[in-house]
């Protein structure tokens, strides 16, 4: 009976969610990404995820939220968030995160820039690493083509 349920446990538990930790930068003044910082600080959060997903203004991509799964099959509170490809479907893991409350859900808005080539997150997590936890608030904008992030509220993320 035991051996059994351990292969169950096995079979049900995994991990889906890359690692992601950002290593964020606050925008300088001569950076081009200011464009982004300025429209999307300006612009109320208010574009939650549907269903784990929400696609870019320009339907070429898609972000879609991921969860680790715990023993019994459930989420276990270890998230990520995946860009993906709409013309070839490639997955492009961008963020990991732990749920700030584990059981209560993620905290985690999103905003697509207008031209579909920055996305700025924002919510609380219990950390960015599966093997540790720090509980902190994060802004990031995460700029698509160059796959960097910049830091939006100074001191949420280590320098």
């Amino acid at each position: 009976m035991v051996a059994t349920c351990l292969a169950v446990g096995a079979l049900c538990c995994g991990h889906r969610v890359t690692e992601i930790v950002p290593i964020a930068h606050a925008p300088e003044s001569d950076d081009f990404a200011l464009q982004y910082v300025n429209e999307l600080v300006s612009k109320p959060m208010d574009t939650p995820f549907e269903r784990g997903h929400l696609s870019s203004p320009d339907g070429t991509m898609t972000l879609d939220l991921v969860s680790d799964l715990g023993l019994m099959g459930a989420p276990n509170g270890y998230n990520g968030v995946d860009l993906i490809h709409g013309s070839t479907g490639d997955r492009q893991p961008i963020l990991s995160f732990w749920d700030a409350d584990i059981g209560s859900g993620y905290i985690l808005d999103a905003r697509w820039s207008s031209d579909s080539k920055a996305i700025r997150l924002r919510g609380k997590t219990a950390g960015f690493r599966r093997n540790s936890r720090e509980f902190r608030n994060f802004d990031l904008l995460y700029l698509v083509n160059r796959a960097r992030y910049l830091d939006l509220c100074g001191s949420c993320l280590p320098k």
